[in-house]
């Protein structure tokens, strides 16, 4: 049976541990052999540095419109319980679809409520 090895008198007991900034910290020793090397900054040439810089190009509206921010929907939370068969069956259709049960039960509420404001609307007629 393979014996531990023995403990040093250089490790922190319970409670002598103290923080140290990250000035103090070891940095991990480098094993490549070849430095980093950085290329100089290139100095403009004598006729370009009496001229002004050009203006940026200008991006066409239409492909900005791919980069375009998602509207921020708000969400609320809303909390029910579930007949378990049904709560079976939402993990059976999560898993077979790869969709999050969250964006399941959104729709389907969302189909719900249309159906319900459509009936609502035909009842009012």
């Amino acid at each position: 049976m393979a014996q531990p090895p023995p403990l040093s008198g250089s490790l922190i007991r319970k409670g002598e541990a103290r923080a140290v900034s990250p000035e103090q910290a070891v940095a991990p020793k480098l094993t490549q052999a070849e430095p980093q090397v950085t290329a100089p900054p290139v100095a403009p040439s004598p006729v370009e540095a009496g001229r002004p810089a050009p203006p940026p190009a200008q991006v066409p509206e239409s492909a900005l419109d791919d980069f375009a921010m998602p509207e921020v929907v708000p969400l609320v939370m809303v909390s029910f319980r579930a007949p378990v068969q049904l709560a079976e069956e939402l993990r059976l259709m999560a898993f077979e679809t790869r969709r999050a049960k969250q964006d399941i039960l959104t729709d389907l509420l969302a189909e719900g409520l249309k159906r319900w404001k459509a009936a609502r609307a035909k009842r009012a007629r």
